[in-house]
């Protein structure tokens, strides 16, 4: 499985049967942002909400002291 990072976080995409969706995962060490997403999305599209959140994740971080 490869495995996809940005911004030094790991990007992973799992379908959820149960629920019918895809949880979208952001990690970072221990930190873990989860999203669902509906099953009608495009990876592409999925994939530019990955980079967009891990973006204003980023932008957090630098803000912080």
């Amino acid at each position: 499985m490869a495995r996809i990072t940005y911004r030094g976080y790991s990007i992973n995409l799992r379908f959820i049967k149960s629920n019918d969706i895809w949880q979208l995962e952001l990690e970072k060490g221990n930190y873990i942002k989860t999203l669902a997403v509906a099953r009608e999305k495009t990876i592409f599209s999925i994939e530019q909400l990955a980079l967009e959140e891990i973006d204003k994740l980023t932008e957090e971080e630098i803000k912080q002291p």
